[in-house]
């Protein structure tokens, strides 16, 4: 990322230079670009188009370059733009014969180089997202793994996957069946990945049969070291659907609350 902005910054800083010199000095820019200004309005144009277009491309490669976000969409617009006036120079001479000398060379040099900055920096993986920005999201939105999580892989493997479902839905049944097995192979069995299943309860008719899951993959030494006893815990719960419905909305408002970084409303 710091490339990126390093070639937007430095971009806008040249731009911003050219602006001022065609507002402050437009005879001089005029006469450098082979033209022959001979009215005023001749000037305002050559002030307000050139200058102001300029200006304009400057200030929004300051604004991209302050968010990693916008820094590859704006390498791009400065990458075909440059590669765009290149190629014009270049059917031009071809077109209408000429040579290049002065200020066209080196503005035709520049442009090359400008676009070949860009191609390199759109290139670099980091242009996306500032790795930084990148850990702190992820970091800050991932809860932490305890004993009572189901969990595959290796625990110190450099990526956690924590995924939210239901033994309930279908959608997360098909997950299971059909991606899963892959994701499995490619990722946790080679220890790329720790892998961490959390139920989330969308049935609350169905309370129980999530309840049973959690208790059957090690939930009910939680329970017990909890003093309470498993097997009445999930009588209740089957006996009680209207408490189950309240605990799964709990549940999901949690959730919200804690992963997605909603607050449901009251």
């Amino acid at each position: 990322m710091r490339f990126a902005r390093f070639v937007l910054l430095a971009q806008a800083l040249v731009m911003a230079s050219l602006s001022l010199a065609y507002w402050f000095r437009p005879y001089e820019m005029a006469n450098l670009n082979g033209m022959l200004l001979m009215e005023g309005a001749s000037v305002s144009h050559m002030r307000v188009y050139y200058g102001g277009l300029q200006l304009g491309l400057a200030l929004f490669l300051i604004w991209a370059a302050r968010a990693p976000e916008r820094a590859r969409p704006a390498l791009m617009m400065l990458m075909i733009t440059m590669t765009a006036l290149v190629l014009g120079r270049l059917v031009s001479l071809w077109l209408d014969g000429g040579e290049l000398v002065g200020f066209d060379l080196a503005s035709l040099v520049y442009r090359i180089f400008a676009a070949a900055l860009a191609a390199v920096a759109v290139a670099s993986p980091s242009a996306a997202l500032d790795p930084a920005v990148t850990r702190a999201s992820a970091t800050a939105a991932v809860p932490a793994v305890t004993a009572a999580d189901r969990v595959m892989g290796r625990a110190d493997a450099p990526v956690t996957v924590i995924e939210y479902a239901s033994d309930t839905c279908s959608h997360c049944a098909r997950f299971d069946k059909d991606v899963f097995p892959a994701f499995k192979a490619k990722y946790v069995d080679t220890g790329k990945v720790r892998y961490v299943f959390n139920e989330t309860l969308i049935h609350p008719e169905l309370d129980a049969a999530g309840l049973k899951g959690w208790l059957d993959w090690g939930g009910d030494r939680k329970v017990a070291e909890d003093g309470q006893d498993p097997a009445i815990m999930l009588a209740q719960t089957e006996a009680e659907q209207a408490a189950a419905r309240e605990r799964t909305f709990a549940l999901v408002d949690a959730f919200l609350t804690r992963v997605a970084g909603l607050v449901p409303s009251a």
